[in-house]
């Protein structure tokens, strides 16, 4: 059983290294930034993104701007928001991408077992929601998705807000609704699942909280305050197959300030949304490469 486990994952998690060219061979993440760096002209192994930026790279959630730049720090549009906190399992994968690194080939499945899995009941007919998103975009079925799932409800007037940059508490809005179905999802699907733990007062240490919206002030309070992950896990070896802690360790906020200003409404930049999305799944990725090694 704990071995078509480790298969699964391993599926899971180098598929998007197969269309990307890159052998389907074991990484370190901190190897990454300098396997896939090289081309880029805005990109540093040196820089304090790296890692996280190169593991949202190699899974195919980050489009780039040109030949030679992915904009590390350019605001993070809408709709990249959404590659981002949904490419992978239980979402969406992508199977193909065009010249313009935009992807063309949308594999669906994860995404409607999810919504049966989760209760949120069946595809629609008509996938088109709001107005301003258009079938032919590459990000349709993302948007489609996330309206389903309630991540998303858009900004208003039936628009999505397609092309706009997403203001750092809208994203954290976003993230923690995606991961939290994300977990759902994967405490009864998944051999692994992590919780975080958070401190409420944080948050009220930014000279700007009054900023921050009603709306987002949960989301934007819990990755101010994280301070400890633990990762629950499967082992089939020990404790009668029963879920148990495989690690417990304090953590970083997830959100962190300009010199005491945390800028809630200003926009989150693809370098600073690449470390939130990192350091939530860090802990997993960590297990399955412990795990993988040593089956």
């Amino acid at each position: 059983m704990k071995k078509i486990i480790i298969i699964f994952l391993c599926i899971v998690l180098t598929a998007p290294a197969l269309v990307m060219g890159i052998n389907a061979y074991y990484y370190d993440d901190y190897e990454l930034p300098h396997l896939l760096f090289g081309r880029y002209d805005d990109l540093s192994e040196d820089a304090w993104y790296a890692t996280a930026f190169a593991v949202c790279m190699w899974g195919q959630r980050f489009i780039r701007l040109t030949e030679k730049t992915m904009g590390p720090s350019n605001p993070l549009l809408r709709e990249e928001a959404l590659l981002l906190l949904m490419t992978g399992t239980p979402f969406l994968s992508v199977s193909q991408m065009a010249e313009d690194n935009t992807p063309i080939t949308i594999n669906t499945a994860h995404a409607d077992i999810t919504l049966s899995v989760l209760g949120f009941g069946s595809v629609d007919p008509d996938k088109k929601v709001f107005s301003d998103v258009d079938e032919d975009a590459w990000y349709f079925e993302w948007v489609y998705y996330a309206y389903k799932f309630g991540i998303t409800s858009g900004i208003g007037n039936g628009e999505f807000g397609a092309g706009k940059p997403i203001t750092r508490q809208d994203f954290a809005v976003m993230a923690q609704k995606a991961f939290d179905l994300r977990n759902k999802y994967w405490k009864l699907k998944s051999p692994m699942y992590t919780e975080f733990y958070y401190d409420e007062t944080t948050v009220r240490s930014f000279l700007d909280y009054d900023q921050i919206s009603p709306y987002a002030l949960n989301a934007v309070t819990f990755f101010c305050g994280i301070n400890k992950y633990s990762l629950k896990a499967f082992d089939e070896d020990e404790n009668d197959g029963k879920i148990t802690t495989w690690r417990t360790s304090d953590w970083a906020p997830m959100y962190r300030g300009y010199n005491g200003y945390l800028k809630p409404r200003s926009y989150i930049k693809r370098s600073e949304a690449a470390l939130v999305y990192y350091n939530y799944i860090a802990p997993e990725r960590w297990w399955w490469q412990e795990n993988s090694l040593g089956s």
